[in-house]
């Protein structure tokens, strides 16, 4: 039998988290969530994902608290490390805002916007 995958789910929101966590239980990948990019290295480092789902605007690590977008950072230093895995990129703003980011395009992450209902804005 083979081993279920395992995803990898970076966000502080837990409505948004929770919702991830059973899409996939539900299709049999186990899952680890993590609610700041210190938790999500150690995530990573504890068992490599196949998949991860990454929202932005994340509490940064310990080390690195000057910098104020802890998803980004997080996913930057893990393809630089090698991990070849598929990533989604989900957060709240809009995709045009990263279009110019020159450092995106190389991440190869898919990017799907949150979607708020008015009154949880």
């Amino acid at each position: 039998m083979e081993a279920p995958m395992h995803a990898l789910i970076v966000e502080d929101k837990p409505v948004f988290s929770d919702r991830w966590r059973r899409f996939l239980q539900h299709r049999s990948f186990t899952v680890a969530v993590a609610v700041s990019q210190t938790e999500a290295f150690r995530e990573f480092r504890n068992k490599t994902p196949d998949l991860i789902i990454c929202d932005n605007d994340i509490v940064p690590c310990a080390m690195y608290d000057d910098i104020f977008d802890g998803g980004f950072f997080f996913i930057t230093k893990i393809r630089a490390e090698g991990f070849a895995g598929r990533i989604i990129f989900y957060t709240r703003g809009r995709q045009s805002y990263f279009q110019g980011e020159t450092d995106i395009i190389p991440l190869n992450v898919r990017y799907i916007q949150k979607r708020f209902k008015r009154q949880s804005i």
